[in-house]
């Protein structure tokens, strides 16, 4: 078997990335007043949640992960451009991104948020 994140799994189980991209705009806003919130739903297959996010202009926008229970567990706050962040499903459900932060004009963002699913796993 594969042993990943401390779960075994069957050696066929075949591990598949399935990404969806949001886009938005941070408007002329203080530090944190504007957050946008994406849900992504994650079954029992789910192994990780991958989120990148990038932008264009003058920004200072940071990127969070809220598990099913409201709980804050996985963030991309830095000022790096993108900003990343890997988490280790540890239940299924339903899961928010949130960005937020400030900018001193419009500007646009981009999320990618990734999914890895263990096809075959018991």
């Amino acid at each position: 078997g594969l042993l990943l994140e401390g779960a075994l799994f069957p050696d066929n189980t075949t591990f598949v990335d399935e990404a969806q991209t949001f886009t938005g705009t941070m408007g002329p806003s203080a530090a944190d007043l504007e957050i946008d919130r994406y849900p992504l739903t994650v079954g029992n297959d789910a192994t990780t949640i991958k989120g990148k996010l990038s932008w264009t202009g003058a920004l200072d926008i940071d990127l969070y992960l809220v598990d099913p229970n409201g709980v804050r567990v996985a963030s991309a706050a830095t000022s790096a451009n993108p900003e990343t962040f890997e988490y280790v499903v540890r239940q299924p459900g339903g899961y928010t991104l949130e960005v937020t932060g400030f900018a001193t004009l419009a500007a646009s963002y981009t999320l990618i948020a990734t999914v890895t699913r263990a096809i075959g796993a018991p």
